[in-house]
């Protein structure tokens, strides 16, 4: 029994350094540490043993599951760690591109108009937004004296 559960910890030792992803650390566990595995079948035949090599087997099995809880623990704190560090964000690297927004409703159909009028064969010209005194009343012969002319009866300023 002895000699048993030392081929156990030497091979469980020997594969645990083997060991490199969280993937493989599962089988891992799972072909030693689990229930059916490896350690939990030499632990139940223990119990066909006689009372005094019960004992000495049963204490032996305890620390050397013990040991192999702990090595299979740091051995998974490595690895998160390791992945842990691997994950952090690289700040040298470009940013996200911020999506820019849209034209209103009013812009779009401004331009479907204008697009529909150059086709037809108009220009779309921009001018200045106040005008003077002369293309507002002179070009236009408007007397200086006319009603039109008064301050609250127009926008120009």
């Amino acid at each position: 029994m002895k000699t048993k559960l030392q081929q156990l910890k030497d091979e469980f030792l020997k594969q645990l350094n083997t060991v490199t992803d969280p993937e493989k650390l599962r089988e891992f566990e799972l072909k030693f540490l689990s229930r059916k595995g490896e350690l939990a079948q030499v632990m139940s035949s223990i119990k066909d043993l006689s009372d005094e090599a019960r004992k000495e087997a049963g204490a032996l099995a305890n620390s050397i599951k013990t040991e192999l809880q702990e090595q299979f623990d740091n051995v998974k704190k490595a690895l998160d760690e390791k992945k842990d560090a691997s994950s952090e964000a690289d700040i040298t690297l470009p940013g996200k591109k911020i999506t820019t927004g849209h034209l209103s409703p009013l812009t779009l159909v401004q331009n479907e108009i204008e697009d529909l009028f150059t086709s037809m064969g108009f220009m779309v010209l921009d001018g200045p937004e106040l005008e003077s005194d002369y293309y507002n009343f002179e070009a236009l012969n408007v007397p200086p004296h006319h009603p039109a002319r008064d301050m609250q009866d127009t926008f120009y300023c």
